[in-house]
């Protein structure tokens, strides 16, 4: 039963366009700066990587890494500044319900793709902080506070046919 809801909110929120502009606020309006790409093809861990800039203040960068895992990195850079990175692991998962080590894999998955990044020290301090709430192992979706105006956080579920995991990792940057 815990596997329906948790499938049933992750449709929820895929079903929605991941990254929105405010209401009312016209793309040409955000003057938070333009998206970059975050992966990098010098890291060994990354395959093959796109990235594709949607307007001036959205993007998405889609990578393939080691392992057959599939990774999908929104950024949007308007009122806020917001990245969403999903992680499509190749198996579905074996148990949901056990947060902290969710936890620790979301920390390990950024580690990975932190590697020759132009954003290795945030990757890295994202990843920091996902360990340590692995020891409260708080419930996912619930806010991760990074400093002032920052936070984070993490989200797992499985794909609408249930063959594999979807771990999202969310940053926000609240100006």
């Amino acid at each position: 039963m815990k596997r329906f809801f948790a499938a049933i909110a992750l449709f929820a929120a895929c079903a929605e366009p991941q990254i929105r502009y405010p209401i009312g606020e016209p793309a040409s309006n955000c003057q938070k700066g333009t998206p970059k790409a975050i992966l990098s093809k010098a890291n060994p861990d990354i395959l093959q990587t796109y990235f594709k800039p949607m307007t001036k203040s959205r993007s998405r960068e889609v990578a393939h890494l080691r392992g057959r895992v599939k990774l999908s990195v929104f950024q949007l850079r308007c009122e806020r500044v917001e990245t969403v990175f999903i992680f499509e692991l190749p198996r579905r998962p074996r148990r949901l319900d056990h947060t902290p080590s969710w936890y620790q894999r979301a920390a390990l998955l950024l580690e990975a793709i932190s590697d020759s990044s132009p954003a290795r020290d945030g990757l890295q301090e994202m990843a920091q902080r996902l360990r340590r709430a692995a020891k409260a192992a708080p419930a996912f979706g619930a806010p991760l506070e990074m400093g002032e105006f920052q936070t984070l956080s993490l989200r797992v579920g499985e794909n609408l046919k249930g063959t594999r995991t979807l771990v999202e990792i969310r940053y926000t940057l609240k100006v």
